[in-house]
């Protein structure tokens, strides 16, 4: 698997909003300030703070170009998305391949990002970050900064603490206590669905699929899940994390299932572990997961352990 270089303290890293608008400044100052003061230099994207473009952060035509100028700058080491939204979809509509970063680059996000996440593993096979993104996740749990903290560590290459993704604590659950070896691979539930049967995602061998949403009723999540099965994106997956599923309630005083209920009844049938977590999602908790990176899954413990850097 192709790994991108680490960061090292002194390097450019370009923000980029390439989905939804920045509404509020000071909090964008804040992240730049954040990122600064750990050692980085930081190349804002031209169209990334400019007012919003309706739901958008700008044009199609405005974000594709903060994404290409990042990606074929050879002076930015990293790109990491602001935040998502919805707008990453739109700018597929032309072929999205030629401006994605390249294996040599780190690339950041998660949520709607999680278009351009895989279209980039699918195109180069090159690991890439499902991570905290500047204006939603940085900070984490009380303010502490430990995801952020979390992900630097991991783009560094710092330590061995870095190979190792605990999933535990409240929340947590699994239906086994195998350990199951893989790679992983996934993103946001919804976002996954609606790249299926495009060329812009392709299936994993031996996957660990973890995903994760927000604001989707269960009959959705049943929706999406069903839609990945036909697709055949599954078929090959040696277990499933669900992360956080925030206000992923059913209708008030409407029969249904949980979220919860819909997920073990859908999956069970591929015979595999499913494991329950808030470790990451649209909430306090945002532990890193490489893309494309080995690992080793111990459903009982709660912890996944990397092969190896997902760095060089």
């Amino acid at each position: 698997m192709k790994r991108p270089p680490r960061l090292q303290r002194g390097d450019v890293i370009g923000l980029i909003a390439p989905a939804g608008p920045i509404q509020d400044r000071s909090v964008l100052t804040k992240a730049i300030a954040e990122i600064e003061h750990r050692g980085y230099k930081v190349a804002l994207g031209r169209h990334a703070a400019q007012p919003a473009f309706g739901y958008l952060s700008g044009t199609d035509h405005e974000r594709r170009a903060d994404l290409e100028e990042m990606s074929t700058s050879s002076d930015v080491k990293a790109i990491f998305c602001l935040k998502g939204g919805y707008g990453t979809l739109r700018l597929c509509t032309e072929d999205i391949r030629p401006i994605l970063p390249s294996a040599e680059k780190i690339f950041v996000g998660f949520s709607d990002v999680t278009t351009l996440l895989l279209s980039g593993f699918a195109a180069h096979g090159g690991i890439v970050f499902h991570g905290p993104m500047p204006l939603f996740n940085f900070e984490g749990p009380e303010c502490t900064g430990q995801n952020a903290e979390t992900l630097f560590k991991m783009l560094q290459g710092d330590t061995e603490s870095s190979l190792r993704i605990d999933l535990g604590g409240c929340g947590y659950s699994s239906t086994s206590q195998d350990q199951v070896r893989g790679v992983l691979w996934g993103g946001s539930l919804s976002t996954m669905t609606f790249l299926s049967g495009t060329n812009l995602i392709a299936p994993v061998n031996d996957a660990i699929v973890f995903f994760e949403d927000v604001d989707e009723r269960p009959y959705a999540i049943d929706r999406y899940l069903t839609r990945l099965q036909l697709s055949g994106l599954f078929d090959q997956a040696r277990a499933f994390i669900v992360g956080d599923l925030v206000d992923c309630l059913p209708m008030p005083d409407k029969p249904s299932f949980t979220a919860r209920e819909v997920i073990l009844e859908r999956l069970s049938r591929y015979g595999v572990p499913i494991v329950f977590t808030q470790a990451f999602g649209h909430a306090d908790r945002m532990c890193t997961f490489p893309i494309g990176g080995g690992a080793t899954l111990d459903c009982g413990m709660g912890i996944i352990s990397l092969n190896d850097s997902p760095v060089s």
